[in-house]
């Protein structure tokens, strides 16, 4: 038999020795050692025998050691942003400022020596005040200024395209802008005269204006909720700042229109910054919180109500669009009719259309003062669920959703009002442990809705030039969305303390509405998303 040949023996490759790593310095910094450190380092004593294999493992770990060191350390100066001080970490601007081609290795053993950083110098406490003045200042300026411009560019553009019209007479641009600017301040409260020039036929007319579009009133409240929230307004010079710039802002566009401010502007704006402060600081409602665990207590189950009846108002607001939506659709012929029996031209076309969209808030508004049974009225006309009477009305197109007159559905759509309340207020009433909470969580809501009601109400009432009233009452929306909500949150007491009985959780009632809001949300997340992307490709 032949001898097997042996395989050749694998070839062994000695480990090298590491010289120690060289110590590396920083400016302003100590030396940054890794590897080994044989300073005082004793192998083994001459009568241990078995200390020598010891010193051999310890000498083959520091080598190990000093191998890693010798990739770690490439430069002694690379950049003053290098990864230094941390393994694995990034440079200042959060990308990996090492050198290129240079591996870097993570090791338990490195060791980095470094000074202590030293403490941050404090900001000043006036340097800090002074961000945030200027923080609040900007806020104001961007949402005063921007929906100022949305008014003014187009009625200017109106005027220069129009400029040679014999109805304009010896206006100017400068007319045209006090005119806009004086629009602008109706949105925030302030009377409006509506001058019309003289003609060889016919004479000047003043038309006073006190109805307010809400739309431009919305659109300068969600301007300045969203910068206050972008911005983080959560301090004193903050609010001071946003306060004192949109006061120059508004004293400015007063010397322009050549007007002074009345009462009741002055309160609609400062309403209007207080809703817009309440809405944009997150913190708001933790700062109304008091430190005393039982007041707590109570004050949680206030923000608990508080935060129920902004989604009942979220609801009525959806009620009220859902109504205005399928009464567009239904005149949306008679609507054309009237803007074609107009006959603007393309600038015309624009002005009246922003005009429109600015009353489309008051429509809302109306449509759930009729939800509720009020209803509303333009003139001689009056619209209510019980009937609708003739009269006359401006020639406007978006007049002609007014309906017909006849008799209406009758009082019994406030019910749809009962069923939205018992839906929304069902799942934060099924939280609640205590008849305390039950009541206070029920009562807030019914509060909320019928204060907001109210004053909107009272804000979309007033008069245009003959027609008087114009609008609704806000008295007596405040009334009717009261006796509605309540009687909903009745019967939303009702259930929770039913099913309680039967041993089953009432907040179960509330999921199908959570899961329809949170969709429309999601939806309405994503319409915002797309029309961004567009914007920002435009």
């Amino acid at each position: 038999m032949d001898a097997m040949a042996r395989p050749p023996a694998p070839r062994v490759r000695p480990t090298p020795r590491a010289e120690p790593a060289r110590p590396r310095r920083d400016a302003g910094s100590r030396a940054v050692d890794v590897g080994r450190d044989d300073a005082g380092l004793d192998p083994a004593p001459d009568d241990d025998p078995d200390a020598y294999l010891d010193a051999d493992v310890l000498d083959d770990q520091d080598a190990a050691t000093a191998d890693i060191g010798a990739e770690l350390v490439v430069d002694d100066l690379w950049d003053d942003t290098a990864e230094l001080d941390l393994l694995g970490g990034t440079g200042e601007y959060g990308a990996s400022t090492g050198r290129p081609g240079a591996a870097t290795v993570r090791s338990a053993r490195a060791r980095v020596i470094d000074d202590a950083p030293s403490a941050a110098r404090p900001t000043p406490e006036w340097r800090v005040a002074l961000g945030d003045l200027g923080r609040g200042a900007r806020v104001a300026l961007e949402a005063l200024v921007v929906s100022w411009l949305v008014v003014v560019v187009p009625v200017v553009a109106g005027y220069v395209a129009t400029v040679t019209a014999p109805s304009l007479g010896g206006t100017s641009w400068s007319d045209a802008a006090r005119s806009a600017t004086s629009g602008w301040l109706l949105g925030l409260g302030e009377p409006f005269d509506v001058v019309t020039a003289a003609t060889a036929t016919t004479p000047e007319v003043v038309t006073h204006v006190t109805l307010v579009p809400l739309g431009l009133t919305a659109l300068v409240l969600a301007l300045l909720a969203g910068g206050v929230r972008r911005a983080r307004i959560d301090s004193l010079p903050g609010v001071i700042g946003l306060l004192l710039a949109g006061g120059a802002v508004l004293w400015l566009a007063y010397t322009i229109a050549g007007t002074t401010p009345t009462s009741r502007a002055v309160l609609t704006q400062l309403g209007v910054a207080a809703l817009a402060l309440l809405l944009g600081m997150r913190s708001t409602l933790a700062l109304l919180r008091p430190h005393d665990p039982r007041w707590r207590e109570i004050t949680g189950w206030v923000v608990a109500g508080v935060r129920a009846g902004a989604a009942l108002l979220v609801g009525l607001v959806a009620l009220g669009a859902a109504l205005l939506l399928v009464t567009l659709l239904g005149s949306f012929g008679d609507v054309l009719a009237v803007h074609a029996a107009l006959g603007p031209d393309l600038i015309s076309t624009v002005v009246l259309v922003l005009a429109q969209a600015a009353a489309l808030v008051t429509l809302l508004v109306w449509g759930v003062a009729w939800l509720a049974g009020p209803g509303f009225a333009i003139g001689a006309v009056s619209v209510s669920p019980v009937a609708a009477t003739a009269g006359p009305l401006p020639a406007l197109p978006v007049l002609a959703l007014v309906p017909d007159a006849g008799p209406g559905p009758g009082r019994w759509v406030g019910v749809v009002v009962v069923v939205l309340a018992l839906l929304v207020l069902v799942r934060p009433l099924g939280r609640t442990t205590g008849w305390v909470e039950l009541a206070t969580t029920a009562a807030v809501p019914v509060l909320v809705v019928a204060l907001v009601g109210g004053a909107a109400a009272g804000l979309s009432g007033g008069e245009v030039g003959p027609l008087m009233p114009v609008g609704t009452s806000g008295p007596a929306v405040l009334l009717a969305l009261a006796l509605l909500t309540a009687l909903g949150a009745l019967l939303a007491v009702g259930a929770v303390v039913g099913l309680r009985a039967l041993g089953r959780d009432p907040a179960l009632l509330g999921e199908p509405v959570v899961r329809a809001a949170g969709s429309l949300r999601r939806t309405l997340r994503g319409w915002r998303r797309s029309v961004r992307r567009r914007v920002r490709r435009a």
